[in-house]
Formats: structure tokens, C-alpha cells, sequence
């Protein structure tokens, strides 16, 4: 991976990528082991909040809670702010399918999700969903939306614009990412200080694991079979 991505804080509205090949002087960031230097930062609309990595467009897109948007950043070195496009209210995270052609957008703000075409930048569709929707990933042929206020994981497929599927998890969820080739998701859930697993062939839980005070985020490392959470004690 050539680049890193991040988002600050929603009140900085700034966009950082890192480069690991990059010269310009900045601390390295060692917490992921490699010898990754500050690139760029880009600024972006009011309440810079989730991002994702299209893959076959080589920039990413940044979800802009205040701003009712989602942003289009080329890749670096330079990162231009390429367009802007409009999404529900709130929108807290975006992630993109396979082919990149599709992302789909969770609208905090009214209990949506919109469907966003790639090239032409317009909205596809709007479908509803559960109470504040959150996190998003891809698996399986569908998104899968969790809903923070409802407790509940939808699955969407974009391509035919429709809720598919739903099943209930752990008090406030949050967070989700898959593991495909398990056939899972995992789920932090905020109030219940837990993960669940979610067997993504059935969209049913198999397990519910501690994972501290306020689980906010998980993600999978990179090439192993592990799952990190990062929950609100630090």
C-alpha cells in the first residue's frame, strides 16, 4: 500500500494522506511499523467523517457530516477536491463495491442510505433503513449498514437499490467490517461494550464478544485472521 488515509477530527475538516515513499519531514508513523511520512493535507467540507478507497479510482471519497455530502479527493501527491456530491442528512460513513462503480452512503441525519453512481455523481437511490445508520461495509454481493439508534445491521443490494435483509445485534452498534472469506462481520456495539459476530450467509449472530468500555471502531489486520477493536478507555 502506497498511501495512508485519514480523517481528523470532525471539527478540523482536514483530509491527511501519508506516503510511504514520500521525503517531506514529518514524524514518522510508527504505530504501524513502516517509515511513513506526512504527504499532503487537503481540506474539505464541515465535518469531515468516514472515507473510503474506490478501487479503481485511485482517490478516495470523504463522507461531510455539516455539509449534507460526500467528497470526491483525487489521489496523491496532490489530492484535489475533484467534486462534491449531495447526499442525505448527516452522513457519517460511505463505502464503495468491488468494482468502484458504486458507494453507498449512511445519512445519519434520516434513517437512509443513498446510492451514489460513480461516474455519473448523481443518487441512484434512497432507501430506508433503521435509526441513525453508521458504519458500512461490503461482502458478499451486499452492504451491510449498521444502525446505531435501532440496534439493528441491514444489508443493502445496490445494484438492484433494495434492503435485502436485517437482523438485530448489540446495543448501539457502530462500527462493522467483514471478513469474507469466514463468511463474517464484525460489529462493535457502543453500548453494550461488545462485538458481535455476524455470519454474513444467514445475516444472523453467532457470537457477542467483550470489547470494553464504548467500542467505537474495528477493522481486520491486514493478511491475518484478526479482528482489532478500539474501544473508549484507550
Amino acid at each position: 500500500i502506497d498511501y495512508w488515509y485519514a480523517v481528523r477530527t470532525m471539527d478540523e475538516d482536514t483530509m491527511t494522506a501519508w506516503s510511504g515513499e514520500a521525503w517531506m519531514p514529518a514524524v514518522p508513523r510508527t504505530s504501524f511499523g513502516g517509515p511513513d511520512y506526512l504527504e499532503d493535507v487537503v481540506q474539505l467540507g464541515d465535518g469531515a467523517a468516514g472515507l473510503c478507497e474506490p478501487a479503481v479510482q485511485g482517490g478516495v471519497y470523504v463522507a461531510c457530516y455539516h455539509e449534507n455530502a460526500v467528497w470526491a479527493v483525487g489521489p496523491p501527491p496532490y489530492c484535489p477536491v475533484e467534486d462534491t456530491i449531495a447526499a442525505g442528512s448527516q452522513p457519517l460513513d460511505v463505502c464503495a463495491d468491488p468494482s468502484g462503480e458504486r458507494l453507498l452512503v449512511s445519512n445519519s441525519g434520516d434513517a437512509t442510505v443513498s446510492v451514489l453512481n460513480v461516474a455519473s455523481g448523481q443518487v441512484e437511490a434512497v432507501l430506508e433503513v433503521g435509526e441513525t445508520p453508521a458504519g458500512i461495509c461490503y461482502t458478499d454481493g451486499a452492504f451491510l449498514v449498521t444502525c446505531h439508534g435501532s440496534d439493528m445491521v441491514y444489508a443493502v443490494d445496490a445494484e438492484a437499490a433494495a434492503v435485502v435483509d436485517s437482523v438485530e445485534v448489540g446495543d448501539g452498534p457502530w462500527d462493522i467490517c467483514a471478513v469474507p472469506e469466514y463468511g463474517r462481520a464484525y460489529v462493535a456495539c457502543r453500548q453494550a461494550g461488545s462485538v458481535c459476530v455476524v455470519d454474513t450467509d444467514e445475516l444472523s449472530v453467532s457470537a457477542e464478544i467483550p470489547a470494553g468500555q464504548d467500542p467505537k471502531a474495528v477493522c481486520r489486520l491486514p493478511g491475518q485472521p484478526l479482528v482489532c477493536a478500539a474501544d473508549g478507555e484507550g
